[in-house]
């Protein structure tokens, strides 16, 4: 039995507190959960949200990968790493995405998962074959284009 399954196991009854549960991990699999962590997956159980709470949680760059599977080009070592823990409070804050380069094409996708994507291009082309692959999964897709203007300053 992996820990997902076990932790959900102990939520099912619905009287296990976050201290209990961090204990009762500790002992099956000999390394407990993180109080803080522990009060988040107790939540999200009672919210029914425990799957995605434990993916953002735990989850792995090859999970994260293999869930991405074919639909980008592989990145240089320093953009192949994402940040798993979404900072904010609220569930806005999870559909956010950051640019850290201006290029004339980019691609916003939101994934099975629920969580948003985006994907910058220099080419026009391998944005739109990156959009018809996504349009062919079925996933809700955003193309835009950067339009350069010339500002005139009067004084």
């Amino acid at each position: 039995m992996d820990k997902k399954s076990y932790v959900a196991e102990l939520l099912a009854d619905g009287t296990t507190n976050a201290g209990e549960l961090s204990r009762s991990v500790r002992i099956r699999f000999g390394k407990g959960l993180n109080l803080m962590d522990a009060r988040k997956l107790v939540e999200a159980h009672e919210a029914g949200r425990l799957s995605r709470v434990w993916d953002e949680i735990f989850a792995t760059e090859q999970d994260e990968t293999e869930s991405a599977k074919g639909l980008r080009d592989k990145k240089s070592r320093g953009e192949r790493r994402r940040k798993l823990n979404l900072k904010g409070r609220r569930g806005i804050d999870r559909d956010k995405i950051v640019l850290r380069e201006f290029a004339p094409h980019l691609v916003v996708y939101r994934s099975t998962e629920g969580t948003l994507h985006s994907q910058a291009f220099d080419s026009r082309k391998r944005a739109e074959a990156l959009v018809r692959e996504l349009l062919e999964l079925g996933l809700e897709v955003t193309h835009y284009r950067r339009s350069d203007t010339e500002l005139a300053l009067a004084a």
